[in-house]
């Protein structure tokens, strides 16, 4: 059974799902090098889908569709009058569109259409136009549907985790009306405990409130307010935020006392209240202060649910979860057995949730069979040495082909003597973590750095770097770290750091003493894991530093040609593309 899982939203992706198996996931800015691209059809996503899977297209069986935007023109309207209404406004645009030369079809949001139909007692299905819409991308013999936001973040954090039951949470912005869900799941059955409805009520909006306060762009930089925080005294404006964002009476949903109003109102509103309230403190306190509060509020909720449902396991997934520092101190609860956030936590992990559940509601015995872990995140386009050596010899650079096991020792060598080594290989990996095939690599003990590198990538001076560790070796570096060994295969937690180790690793150490690791076994990357074991033997450190291959404000490469830019622009000192060295000399 053949499925494609498509969302528009935030981060709009695409994921071919067959029999149960995931070929191929791609997120949109990969392919339009436009950060978090989404809001419209994943159009490139899906060419690049049907291209590398070499699926014809008589051979998907169905369309997986999470809501937001689609063109209007797919969509009936909710009464005759709104139908003849939208006709007339779209025959106008276009009789403009003959003279100007410009005519965009209009989107529309399906969620929103999908809530008036409920008023009236109508279904989104009966007024989708699905035929016109399968047929319009060439899919003329498959079936479609839409799958809630939410459900379709839950779905593959507990199919994914390897575990039979738990709990899930998903908490992001806002996503069909709702910031978070919080659900028990027992074999195949998902059974919801709680909800937030949005948009005041969202941890999510309070964490990209407090990001565009500081300057940074939210749905984009929540990270910098992460790292900004270690900085930090969350005490001195701790009390001041608490009616941000807090918990009901019950503790079951989240709550929020700043703003009201449309949303272009809320925000504001929400902005002049920080702007009362942080007068007078550093950027550093107040991400603390917001850090702190998000991390207390939502283990309070944990801890309410885990006293009423008694697991020790929790999975996760949603924007809120991309924050590894929440997710540590989740992992620190002494409740809590095992934490696994599914590694593509934001909106483009929706587009495979939607392809899950589409699944199970196909072929239902088959969802439970390939429930699994997964091995590895490396379902994007890959590269031959032919297509490679070819755009290597008209860019006129100087490059020697080696085996790999030679390769690697020089690539070992290389991170040694303290270069910057840009690594292409294999399949691009899906999520927001270069886990290996589209990484910059260097050595862990240049203090340093943080502040050099940074600047040459264009990337902010605090902000962290990330180890790749040796599976062997993590839970003599890492506290804590059977609890999340896991999801750390992702770079989706921090630990804290033996103090043995922060004099020998100083470049991948936070200021607050920890790490966020991706640690990684021989048989999920073997290339990647031969280079560092060559480091390891050179240096007697089994990890390098690796942060991900792109320059500040710009997605993760995909391709070999960006991959070259990189290097000319001199943002690396060597190439490593598949069995190709450049700049070695």
């Amino acid at each position: 059974m053949n499925i494609l899982g498509i969302s528009s939203s935030h981060d709009a992706s695409v994921t071919f799902f067959k029999n149960g198996k995931i070929i191929f996931a791609i997120s949109e800015e990969r392919l339009s090098r436009i950060k978090n691209d989404g809001g419209a059809f994943p159009s490139r996503g899906l060419r690049e889908t049907i291209e590398f899977t070499g699926i014809a297209n008589e051979d998907v069986d169905y369309l997986a569709l999470t809501h937001l935007f689609l063109p209007e023109r797919y969509f009936y309207r909710e009464t005759v009058l709104k139908e003849i209404e939208r006709r007339f406004i779209r025959m106008r645009r276009k009789l403009k569109g003959l003279f100007t030369g410009e005519f965009h079809d209009p989107l529309l949001s399906t969620k929103n259409l999908e809530d008036r139909l409920q008023r009236r007692g109508k279904r989104l299905e009966e007024h989708f136009k699905k035929k016109r819409f399968l047929n319009s991308l060439g899919f003329n013999g498959a079936s479609g549907g839409f799958y809630g936001h939410h459900a379709s973040h839950a779905y593959p954090a507990f199919y994914y985790s390897g575990w039979n039951n738990g709990i899930v949470i998903t908490a992001d912005g806002m996503g069909d009306r709702h910031t978070h869900t919080t659900s028990i799941f027992d074999s195949d059955r998902i059974q919801y405990i709680s909800r937030s409805v949005g948009p005041i009520n969202s941890p999510g909006s309070f964490y990209q409130s407090v990001t565009e306060y500081l300057g940074f762009r939210p749905l984009r930089h929540e990270g910098k307010v992460t790292g900004l925080a270690a900085y930090g005294d969350p005490y001195k404006l701790y009390d001041k935020l608490k009616p941000f964002l807090y918990l009901s009476e019950n503790k079951m949903t989240f709550c929020s006392n700043v703003g009201s109003g449309s949303k272009s109102e809320l925000n504001q509103a929400r902005l002049n209240f920080l702007r009362e309230t942080c007068k007078g403190y550093n950027r550093e306190d107040i991400a603390a202060a917001a850090q702190k509060l998000l991390e207390d509020v939502v283990l309070e909720h944990i801890k309410a649910i885990l006293s009423r449902y008694h697991y020790s396991r929790i999975a996760l997934a949603g924007g809120i979860f991309a924050n590894v520092k929440l997710n540590q101190r989740i992992a620190e609860l002494p409740e809590i057995e095992e934490v696994f956030v599914f590694p593509a936590m934001s909106d483009a992990g929706i587009a495979l949730g939607a392809a899950l559940m589409a699944y199970e509601k196909l072929d239902h015995g088959g969802f439970n069979e390939h429930k699994q872990r997964i091995l590895n995140l490396y379902w994007g386009p890959s590269y031959d040495n032919a297509y490679i050596e070819n755009i290597l010899k008209v860019e006129g650079l100087k490059y020697k082909r080696y085996e790999f096991s030679a390769l690697s020792k020089k690539v070992a060598a290389l991170i040694h003597r303290g270069k910057v080594v840009g690594l292409f290989q294999g399949g691009m990996e899906f999520g927001p973590r270069a886990l290996g095939n589209r990484s910059i690599l260097a050595a862990p003990t240049d203090r340093s750095i943080n502040d050099w590198l940074n600047k040459r990538l264009e990337r902010t001076e605090f902000m962290p770097f990330a180890p790749t560790v040796l599976d062997w070796a993590a839970a003599d570096i890492f506290k804590n770290v059977e609890k999340g060994r896991y999801t750390a295969r992702f770079m989706t937690i921090t630990f804290d750091v033996y103090d043995k180790w922060t004099k020998k690793i100083p470049a991948v150490i936070h200021v607050d003493g920890t790490a966020r690791p991706q640690i990684i076994a021989r048989d999920e990357n073997p290339r990647y894991y031969q280079i560092i074991e060559d480091y390891y033997q050179l240096s007697g450190i089994p990890l390098v530093l690796n942060t991900s291959f792109n320059v500040h404000e710009e997605p993760i490469i995909c391709k070999p040609e960006e991959a070259i830019g990189a290097f000319k622009d001199k943002r690396i000192d060597i190439l490593a593309i598949e069995d190709f060295l450049v700049g070695e000399n």
